[in-house]
């Protein structure tokens, strides 16, 4: 029966012949054969038989079995809930479970089921995707596109390893206080950071009331003076800084 792990379904009835399906496709698995063709026709002709196979109670496991799933995603979301189905293939291949999250996110980005899975499996949305453009000039877009999926704790990792760049990605994406708390991750790293250009460039006007409420988070009194040296144009916040510098030792 070759010919069904290929995709060719002539002849075959469902749900009467489904047991012989779900065997064949085991031994395609042992095999090291893909099941993309057959996941692909079953998709077109079938697609509650993709689900039993890829999500019911016998579904297929392993990572063909995973990859093959996921390359159906959008096929297995009519058949099932996408905040069901996604921990339900995490539960069935947790060796792919990054992969999956992966395939969720960029589906659902911003949907709270998705959240409640990354904090499950230990997985910050984002992070993967920054990092790998990271030093590149395409990093700086990529954070705003994050900002605006609200993949809040990616970003705010980042700059406590001393980037800038998420700081005005969040203030784009109205994450404000997130901002805030970003710029003091940063300056924990390297006091010199001239986090005040980066609340400017994206906050304009509002750049005063981020600065003042940022000075509250600082942790040394060099980023207090740093601050301070760049705050001239900002007299409400310069002079707070002005008047706290002393007490802090």
């Amino acid at each position: 029966m070759k010919r069904l792990i290929a995709g060719d379904l002539r002849g075959l009835e469902l749900p009467r012949d489904l047991g012989v399906l779900r065997s064949e496709a085991e031994k395609a698995l042992l095999g090291e054969i893909s099941l993309m063709p057959l996941y692909s026709a079953l998709s077109k002709h079938h697609p509650m038989a993709l689900g039993e196979l890829a999500v019911g109670p016998k579904a297929l496991r392993g990572p063909q079995a995973a990859e093959a799933a996921l390359q159906m995603s959008a096929t297995l979301e009519k058949t099932m809930q996408p905040k069901a189905l996604y921990p339900r293939l995490v539960q069935l291949h947790p060796d792919s479970a990054s992969e999956i999250l992966n395939t969720a996110l960029q589906r659902f980005p911003s949907e709270s089921w998705v959240n409640n899975l990354a904090k499950k499996l230990k997985i910050i949305p984002g992070a993967r995707a920054l990092a790998s453009v990271k030093g590149t000039p395409e990093f700086e877009a990529a954070c705003h596109k994050h900002a605006h999926l609200h993949h809040v704790n990616a970003l705010v990792e980042l700059a406590s390893e001393g980037q800038l760049e998420p700081i005005a990605a969040l203030i784009c994406a109205g994450h404000k206080d997130e901002a805030v708390h970003a710029a003091s991750r940063a300056l924990d790293h390297d006091p010199k950071s001239n986090v005040i250009a980066w609340f400017s460039a994206a906050s304009g006007p509002d750049c005063e009331r981020l600065i003042c409420s940022l000075i509250p988070h600082l942790r040394t009194k060099e980023a207090l003076q740093m601050l301070l040296n760049r705050s001239e144009a900002f007299p409400r916040a310069h002079r707070l800084l002005h008047t706290l510098l002393p007490a802090v030792r």
